[in-house]
């Protein structure tokens, strides 16, 4: 259960909000126009910031999703950095990576929840930092993961771990 919250809900809910979005307010996509400066040009796919944060009641559904998901991603987080500093050699660059790897994984939390509430209709600079910073510390997530599951021999623990490692890769 903890696991589907810290780890599947973000993933559903988003697609919940945009499934949402295209089978009760399509005619909100239908008249969907980019800028103020472009009238006449529409878009059949509005990029996902709108269904998760301005067009109601999926702002409001992706914000209970955020609270139900940030719980879990600190125990996770915390969690992490215990295992990886438990389970793994004692070499400073080990632990230099820990370390950024839990600063990321911080991060990464942060631009979330900042997309998640700071919508672009807000303020689109500000959405745009909080978006570039979500993106950016999930792909070094992903990187720091896979090397201290290499280098921490977590996943030769047993097949399961082995083959998530691989489908990381």
């Amino acid at each position: 259960m903890i696991v589907s919250m810290g780890a599947l809900l973000p993933g559903v809910g988003c697609y919940f909000c945009i499934a949402y979005t295209y089978v009760f307010q399509f005619d909100v996509i239908a008249n969907f126009s980019q800028s103020d400066q472009c009238p006449g040009v529409q878009s059949m796919l509005p990029p996902v910031s709108y269904a998760i944060g301005v067009w109601e009641p999926q702002r409001y559904f992706w914000l209970f999703i955020m609270f139900l998901h940030c719980p879990p991603r600190i125990f996770f987080l915390i969690l992490y950095r215990r295992a990886f500093r438990n389970a793994a050699p004692k070499s400073a660059c080990y632990r230099r990576v820990i370390y950024f790897y839990t600063k990321t994984m911080w991060s990464e939390l942060v631009g979330l929840i900042a997309v998640s509430v700071l919508d672009i209709k807000c303020n689109f600079v500000i959405h745009a930092i909080a978006y570039s910073l979500w993106i950016i510390s999930f792909n070094f997530n992903m990187l720091f993961n896979t090397i201290l599951h290499h280098y921490g021999g977590i996943r030769e623990t047993s097949q399961k771990v082995f083959f998530s490692f691989l489908f990381a890769l």
